[in-house]
């Protein structure tokens, strides 16, 4: 028998504990993680229990004023975290559990699901997706991201081949870095990289990323690239999630790239992690729900052994 448990904060350390030992939950998922920002959603998360175990975990807001229901909008990813013992049958049976329950308790009209991507499972469960399927959902958007697979990695493009060989010849430091300093001076070249090149500014602020990190020290880190004078060139912050390290915010200057220096940042960390790590994620290359591909930059992914891994995000009209 499954019984839904509505989420408090007082039940944050069980959510946190299942999210940990699920087979397809990731940090992200952690309430430590989520609710950084949750003065600007309405949570309405779930838990679904059989007996005194946690079967699953369903994060989730909901938008009053057009009566939706998403897992989750201010993630990447949501939907079912499931325990290792949920069977398919009993992911099927939670899914359609939890539409009537948010069609009648709340009065939802539409559910937004986007599926946590396979690379990040640690064991598989994809019977989410079918679950999805059997209750009615539809594709509606699909973001095309680019992955290396550490452990056999395509080898890197002519073009990139030639920047790497600028980057090792120009003696550039590269290191994981927890200063002020470091993380002041990423900030402003992330600011002016995304001005002048997107017209955007990054998703999280600056105070957010430092409380992320303080938080989760184990699962985000900062690398820096350097030249020999002191000038920052490149870098990024990596998601160490389950066995797969998802690349944020990676950016480098114009000098970096007439150096190198983006080329020697990835062939460092595909070195430095490849035997404790499966894949390393670039994120999407696409735009408006898929229907765009930015070609110029997932060129460039291709050309350092990356290729397609699919961020789906499922609809479903009650």
């Amino acid at each position: 028998m499954l019984t839904l448990l509505h989420y408090t904060e007082e039940l944050s350390d069980l959510w946190n504990r299942s999210v940990s030992e699920s087979r397809n939950g990731t940090f992200l998922l952690d309430r430590r993680f989520m609710d950084y920002h949750r003065d600007r959603f309405t949570d309405c998360s779930m838990m679904v229990m059989r007996r005194d175990k946690v079967m699953a975990c369903f994060p989730a807001n909901l938008d009053q004023e057009t009566h939706t229901l998403y897992s989750h909008e201010g993630l990447t990813y949501g939907g079912l975290i499931l325990n290792r013992e949920t069977t398919s049958s009993q992911t099927l049976s939670i899914t359609q559990q939890l539409i009537a329950h948010y069609r009648q308790a709340y009065q939802v009209q539409h559910i937004v699901v986007k599926q946590i991507p396979w690379i990040y499972h640690r064991y598989p469960s994809e019977d989410t997706t079918y679950a999805l399927f059997r209750t009615g959902f539809k594709l509606m958007a699909r973001g095309l991201s680019s992955a290396i697979d550490l452990q056999d990695a395509i080898g890197y493009d002519k073009s990139r081949r030639r920047m790497l060989r600028k980057g090792e010849a120009a003696s550039l430091r590269l290191y994981e870095s927890t200063s002020e300093e470091d993380f002041e001076d990423y900030w402003s070249l992330l600011n002016t990289i995304l001005q002048e090149r997107h017209g955007v500014r990054p998703v999280h602020s600056r105070a957010e990323m430092q409380l992320l990190t303080g938080r989760f020290p184990d699962q985000i880190k900062l690398y820096v690239c350097r030249n020999m004078e002191g000038d920052l060139l490149a870098g990024c912050w990596l998601f160490l999630c389950n066995h797969t390290i998802h690349t944020q915010y990676m950016s480098v200057s114009d000098n970096g790239k007439r150096t190198g220096a983006l080329d020697y940042l990835v062939k460092h960390l595909k070195e430095t992690y490849q035997n404790d790590y499966k894949y390393l994620d670039f994120g999407i290359s696409t735009e408006e729900n898929g229907k765009i591909l930015n070609e110029d930059l997932i060129y460039q992914k291709d050309g350092l052994g990356g290729r397609g891994i699919c961020y789906d995000i499922y609809k479903a009209d009650l």
